[in-house]
């Protein structure tokens, strides 16, 4: 039985997952994270600051009306 050899094999396995937990994180924290912040800063919707009730028509026109510009 090689008792150190295992222990070795077992602590250069367990560094590599370290590795891998670090660069997942580093791929979520830069990357997902980044375009999720700016996906939310993107406005879909134009809403008025009006406090009324909208057809669903009138609403339609709005949205148009605003891509377009």
């Amino acid at each position: 039985m090689n008792i150190d050899g295992y222990l070795n094999h077992v602590h250069l396995a367990l560094e590599r997952l370290d590795q891998l937990i670090i660069n997942i994180n580093d791929i979520m924290d830069n990357r997902i994270q980044n375009n999720l912040d700016a996906l939310s800063k993107t406005v879909l919707v134009n809403l008025p600051q009006e406090d009324r009730t909208y057809s669903l028509e009138e609403f339609v026109s709005m949205q148009e009306k605003h891509i377009q510009s």
